[in-house]
């Protein structure tokens, strides 16, 4: 029942010598439902490792999750009704493993899907949401159940976190009252602080946490993609629409075993997702990931390397790392063991009666670590920093829980900080400062590791935990905004904005012009959004356009998505600053405008309707032409007409000077279609702007301008220029006098008069008409 390197490998590598191992173009035609002990001979693995059977039907079927508890035991999810415990595997397994009778833990399970375990049992995902099962009598068998999450459903799987939390695939419900959308959620094990980390519009199969926590995830659109950011890090929008994840791969192909030949097709749908950790395979695993394709009957390899922010993931080798050229291998979960070796649960033929569990280990092995007191012993709490040492992670995670769940006495946790101190190994660190936090030299001690990873997660610490929120200053966090590692940045520009004090601002606007990724910009947005007028009037200070205009204008986009009026007129008030830049003055100007357009106007301020007025009245024909209609809006009867008049003459004359800029023309149309007494003027030079030589670009944006308008007259603008435009400025005309019946007519008026002639409508505009949804025109132009 194995597939290695002893002389229970000789037909592979007999085979091997003949076609090369991935190949295996000799074993002969695929039986439909091999037994258990025989599957084995029909799979292709890396020469250099071994698989071996450990358990099957009928103790274990349709295998959906699998994980092990302190004392090394397998927990498995078999046949989504039942929760078995399987006895300590040995070193090397045997025929006779594979038949071991398990205990029941736990049975009927309405279609469990995954469990992670938890003080004293397990949460269990199924139909009904999320339950903790927990044996409270030591017999090995659920006594009590809670369901801590209902409704939570379909969960594909979870894992646990540094930070407690338990995260979760969740998969799209079918109906509509779901508690949160599809993608990846997390929640602390007794139901509570349930939220969304990333929401996805592809299913997300699987997923898999790095040694430092880093999120890893195999979905409907990738089998391997990282998780750069949390969809909450970006809560003050997306700095070019950037998305939480990123695809890693730089292939989107796989090779599978087509009877006696290896065909090469694109990856289909993943199973799940593995990272390598185990601290026994070479090295040159490390922190590998490994995905599982169902379908196809395979796993995946794929190198991970640090790209930026993000990670690139390259294909390794010329072949997959496991094959089959059985059609019924169906692998659909990994895990990584407390032995070190790759586990892949093999839901054989999708049947209910059938499922198998394989091991595959290296045949040559790092030299075992020195060995940690058995987990969940008081030896092991005592000196816990051995096992949170151990260059195994299922050692390290497992030592993790407990002691979240046990809690350490002070002598423990002295220890553990003062080891972390002490040693170079990250994984203790990073476990330390999680568990040991309330130690402050430890933080401190961990945000100056040589390790980027380490770095990182303090960071993290200091955001996340309130007893360090007084003890780390501003000054601390920002100094780690750039120390050369792009992950850590991140992570130390989410903690700048729970810590924002006077030096904060210039700090941003000096770092800003450096950030070279749109998520490090979407985070500075968030630091910035804060306190966005004092950020403002620091950057408008500093005048240097091309490094805060878009970040000028995001900002009034997310106070106008939040509908905070009191920061829109404190953002107003910051505009006046002498020396500013025109062009970003302005482009705050015209968003608040666009985003308050349909609310109520701020409360009455004399310093607010100063700073309109001068504004509006500025020298910068820029900043006055996105002025005056914000200053309308807002101010209102407080306005007399003759200032109105005033600024409207002024912007009238300039747009119909041809001597003048294009940019500044067009503002000025703009401002004035903006405001209701200075409307007809608009037209008058829109319509003079659309009949002269100009560029097509500025054309159109004058057609669309127009079409944003409600009164006839623009639509008789439109009609007059439709002859005189060309390409794509008539086409928008034409279709935005298409939009709506009564400017269709104005326009059939001018056909019927001869002022626009069929020539210049076209056979396909005709056409349109002629099948316009309103009877009445479609009637009129088929008429004409």
């Amino acid at each position: 029942m194995s597939l290695g390197s002893d002389g229970r490998g000789a037909v592979r590598r007999g085979v091997c010598a003949l076609v090369g191992w991935g190949a295996l173009a000799v074993l002969g035609a695929a039986q439909e439902r091999l037994a258990p002990g025989d599957a084995w001979t029909k799979f292709a693995l890396d020469p250099d490792f071994r698989i071996d059977l450990v358990a099957s039907e009928p103790t274990v079927v349709a295998p959906s999750a699998v994980a092990w508890d302190a004392r090394e035991r397998m927990w498995v999810c078999s046949g989504g009704e039942r929760l078995l415990i399987l006895p300590r595997l040995a070193a090397t397994p045997t025929p006779e493993t594979a038949s071991r009778a398990p205990i029941v833990f736990a049975s009927g399970l309405e279609h469990a899907t995954s469990f992670v375990l938890h003080d004293g049992g397990a949460l269990v995902a199924d139909a009904r949401g999320i339950t903790w099962l927990r044996d409270t009598d030591g017999d090995d068998r659920a006594d009590a159940h809670e369901l801590v999450l209902p409704g939570l459903a379909p969960v594909r799987c979870m894992r646990r976190s540094l930070d407690g939390f338990v995260l979760a695939a969740l998969g799209r419900p079918d109906g509509v009252d779901a508690l949160a959308p599809a993608g990846l959620v997390r929640f602390r094990p007794d139901g509570s602080e349930l939220e969304s980390v990333v929401a996805l519009e592809a299913p997300l199969f699987g997923f898999d946490t790095s040694w430092d926590g880093e999120l890893f995830l195999a979905t409907g659109a990738t089998h391997a993609a990282h998780v750069v950011l949390p969809d909450a890090a970006f809560s003050s929008g997306r700095v070019g629409g950037v998305a939480s994840w990123i695809d890693m791969t730089d292939h989107a192909f796989v090779e599978r075993l087509k009877g006696a030949a290896l065909v090469g097709q694109a990856f289909t749908v993943p199973g799940d997702v593995a990272v390598y950790a185990g601290g026994r395979w070479p090295a040159a695993f490390d922190g590998n990931l490994f995905t599982s394709e169902p379908r196809g009957g395979l796993v995946h390899r794929d190198r991970v390397e640090a790209s930026g922010v993000s990670f690139r993931a390259g294909r390794i080798g010329a072949h997959e790392f496991l094959a089959s050229r059985d059609a019924l291998f169906r692998p659909t979960t990994l895990a990584a063991g407390p032995d070190g070796a790759l586990y892949v649960l093999d839901r054989y033929a999708d049947a209910d009666d059938a499922g198998r569990i394989w091991r595959i280990d290296a045949s040559s092995v790092r030299a075992p670590a020195v060995g940690a007191p058995p987990l969940a012993t008081e030896a092991a709490f005592a000196q816990p920093e051995v096992a949170l040492s151990a260059p195994n992670r299922w050692m390290r995670m497992t030592m993790h829980r407990l002691l979240g769940e046990r809690g350490m006495s002070a002598a423990a946790r002295t220890r553990l900080a003062q080891a972390a101190r002490e040693s170079t190994v990250a994984a203790l660190s990073v476990h330390a400062v999680w568990l040991a936090h309330a130690d402050i030299d430890l933080v401190r001690a961990a945000l100056s590791h040589y390790r980027p990873e380490v770095r990182r997660n303090a960071l993290e610490v200091v955001r996340t935990v309130e007893v360090n929120s007084r003890r780390i200053s501003s000054a601390d966090v920002r100094g780690h905004a750039l120390d050369g590692g792009a992950r850590s940045q991140l992570e130390a520009l989410r903690a700048w904005a729970t810590r924002i004090d006077g030096p904060s601002h210039r700090d941003l606007v000096e770092l800003y012009p450096r950030l070279e990724d749109d998520w490090s910009r979407s985070l500075a947005l968030a630091i910035a959004g804060v306190h966005p007028a004092t950020f403002l009037s620091v950057a408008l200070k500093r005048g240097q356009e091309a490094d805060c205009y878009e970040l000028a204008r995001l900002l009034a986009l997310d106070v106008g998505r939040r509908a905070s009026l009191r920061d829109a007129v404190a953002i107003v008030l910051a505009l006046r600053e002498e020396n500013a830049s025109p062009r970003v003055v302005a482009v705050v100007l015209r968003t608040l405008h666009a985003e308050f357009a349909a609310s109520e106007a701020p409360w009455p301020s004399p310093r607010l309707a100063s700073t309109l007025r001068h504004l509006s009245s500025e020298e910068s024909l820029t900043i006055a032409s996105a002025a005056l209609p914000l200053a309308r809006l807002w101010l209102g009867d407080q306005l007399a007409l003759r200032e109105v008049d005033a600024w409207s003459d002024r912007l009238h004359t300039v747009a119909l000077d041809p001597e003048r800029s294009l940019e500044v023309r067009l503002n000025g149309i703009d401002a004035l279609l903006a405001v209701p007494e200075a409307r007809a003027r608009a037209i008058e030079a829109a319509d003079r702007m659309l009949a002269s030589a100009g560029p097509a670009a500025a054309k159109l944006r004058v057609v669309n301008a127009l079409g944003a308008q409600s009164g006839i007259e623009a639509a008789q603008a439109l009609v007059h220029a439709f002859p005189l435009v060309q390409d794509e400025a008539r086409d928008r005309a034409f279709d935005v006098l298409f939009a709506r019946a009564d400017w269709t007519a104005v326009l059939l008026d001018a056909v019927e008069a001869g002022r626009v002639s069929r020539e210049q409508l076209g056979d396909e505009r005709a056409a349109r008409l002629c099948a316009h949804p309103d009877s009445a025109i479609a009637t009129r132009a088929a008429r004409l």
